[in-house]
């Protein structure tokens, strides 16, 4: 093991280079990754959490802040790739953030 194994196994001469294989998983999920922030306003926040808690596998999704500005409920939390923002305006909610 050793150096032996790195002389056998590994060339850096070829255009690869060391961790190329994690920099590349990473690149390759960015786009897919599972889990989304968001930040949104109005609507009722339980409502909305409850949606947000309904959409995908089970996991971190729903509102993580809530806080009042100018008389208006603004909210962040996390929801599923798979979130359509089109259904918050059915409660009276639009979002502001999908990232």
């Amino acid at each position: 093991y050793g150096q032996q194994v790195v002389d056998e196994t590994v060339s850096f001469t070829k255009g690869c280079f060391t961790g190329q294989e994690l920099v590349g998983r990473a690149d390759a999920r960015g786009a897919t990754m599972p889990w989304r922030f968001i930040t949104g306003f109005g609507g009722d926040a339980e409502s909305v959490s409850t949606l947000l808690k309904g959409v995908g596998p089970e996991g971190p999704q729903g509102i993580s802040s809530l806080f009042s500005y100018d008389g208006t409920t603004h909210w962040r939390g996390v929801t599923h790739r798979s979130f359509d923002s089109s259904t918050l305006s059915a409660l009276g909610a639009e979002l502001t953030y999908f990232a």
